[in-house]
């Protein structure tokens, strides 16, 4: 039985929509596979590094956070409101122990760089 890369993506890594409630949004992110590494880049424009959380669970990688409106509101009357503010999560799940990859991160430019690397992930 042969499966696609993209059908083993989805599998492999799902958004667990359970663990979201009472959340306000959820941060897009791209996921890339290597030989013997995960890198997950997550958009989170106007999150300051300081309120960010990332939680190797098992095989659940937790990111949670917070984005803060800027602007005082007694300043400014808003017109419309586009961009989440508040708290998030995204939880990603693997078929490895995120608990034993070494994870680095980056974050530049209102992205974060997740790196999980493993041993054989095949």
């Amino acid at each position: 039985m042969t499966t696609s890369l993209s059908a083993l993506m989805k599998s492999l890594l799902r958004l667990d929509a359970e663990s979201h409630r009472g959340v306000a949004w959820q941060p897009l992110a791209d996921i890339y596979r290597g030989e013997n590494e995960w890198l997950l880049k997550v958009e989170l424009a106007g999150v300051r590094a300081e309120d960010l959380q990332l939680r190797p669970q098992g095989r659940r990688l937790l990111l949670r956070g917070l984005r803060r409106d800027q602007l005082a509101p007694c300043i400014h009357i808003s017109q419309s409101m586009e961009i989440a503010y508040n708290r998030f999560e995204r939880v990603f799940d693997f078929a490895f122990d995120v608990e034993a990859a070494r994870i680095e991160t980056e974050y530049r430019d209102g992205m974060l760089y997740i790196h999980l690397r493993v041993g054989d992930i095949r």
